[in-house]
């Protein structure tokens, strides 16, 4: 059995940049050990080629990052907040958190996949009683243990893809806040310029009222226009200034108004006006919260048909008193 341990092919499935050696390979080109030294030596190899490229990925992304340029320069970390009208900083970083979420799985594989062969083939190896050499044991020993650092350098690279996927969800938040921030700037800007607007417009309406309404007959003098004019622009310019208060005023005034007509609604012997009622009180406690809320026409057709009834029930007794006076 140890005789034919030394007959075996391995057949390495590589990608194409595989062409390039690096010293441990070169140094182990030559040699020819036993199966499982050989495949720890491969998986060495395997797992160094995969920190190279992980390590070069990483250094891209630092670039990407400015590489902490901008702890000590804070026109350069704006830089990194502020987007453009294509998004370019948002779309950068949200590819840089997708593909570190697919190199950290991919870290994890390799990982998985060493200690599984370490515990699955090369352990029981050694403890199945096969002939191994004092020279192969520590040659084996040597392989794992360096398999094993570089198992470790994994696992820290793959931290440091952590923090630096961490670092982009955070830079990406923050350039979705500033874009917010400067958006609801601009929008209060617009809203300021058309408030403006809307206040030059309201200064020229009542003059182009009263001049419209002179212009339609000679009978009035240019002292009435001058009076109407101040008049009616004071009048409409009050009501303007003091909008908010007024329709603070009038809401005040509707609202009891409604409760009134709740209470009576909720007095009624038909059922339906009671229902209404209800919904009604429970619209008063939820009002903004962005329920639906029953249609408060409803008020308006009540107090209508009491109205017709109290018509009605007067029509009834007019007509009642008189037949009683003529019998």
């Amino acid at each position: 059995m140890a005789e034919n341990q030394k007959y075996w092919t391995i057949l390495v499935m590589a990608s194409l940049p595989h062409s390039v050696k690096f010293p441990e390979q070169q140094a182990y080109d030559d040699e020819v050990d036993k199966l499982q030294i050989t495949m720890v030596r491969l998986i060495t190899i395997g797992l160094l080629r995969s920190w190279h490229g992980f390590q070069s990925l990483k250094s891209h992304i630092d670039y990407l990052f400015t590489n902490g340029a901008e702890i000590f320069n804070p026109l350069l970390h704006n830089d990194l907040l502020l987007d453009d009208e294509v998004c370019s900083q948002s779309l950068k970083f949200s590819w840089i958190v997708n593909t570190l979420y697919e190199v950290h799985s991919m870290i994890e594989q390799n990982i998985i996949a060493w200690d599984n062969y370490l515990d699955h083939f090369i352990r029981p190896s050694l403890d199945k009683g096969q002939v191994w050499t004092e020279a192969d044991k520590d040659k084996l020993c040597g392989k794992i243990e360096r398999c094993n650092e570089m198992r470790n350098k994994l696992r820290y690279m793959q931290n440091g893809f952590k923090d630096q996927r961490s670092r982009a969800l955070a830079l990406r938040e923050g350039v979705f806040l500033a874009s917010s921030i400067l958006g609801a700037r601009a929008s209060t800007r617009l809203g300021e310029n058309v408030q403006l607007l809307t206040f030059v417009s309201i200064f020229y309406l009542p003059l182009s009222f009263c001049t419209s309404l002179w212009s339609t007959t000679n009978e009035f003098s240019y002292k009435a226009l001058a009076c109407t004019m101040v008049s009616v622009s004071a009048a409409t310019y009050l009501v303007v200034f003091n909008l908010r208060y007024i329709v603070g005023i009038i809401h005040g005034k509707y609202l009891r108004w409604k409760r009134t007509a709740i209470n009576q609604m909720k007095q009624e012997y038909r059922q339906p006006w009671r229902r209404i009622a209800d919904s009604l009180e429970r619209s008063l406690s939820r009002a903004g919260r962005g329920e639906s809320e029953p249609s408060e026409w409803w008020i308006v057709v009540y107090y209508v048909l009491k109205l017709l009834e109290k018509g009605g029930l007067r029509n009834a007794g007019r007509h009642q008193a008189t037949v009683e006076s003529r019998s």
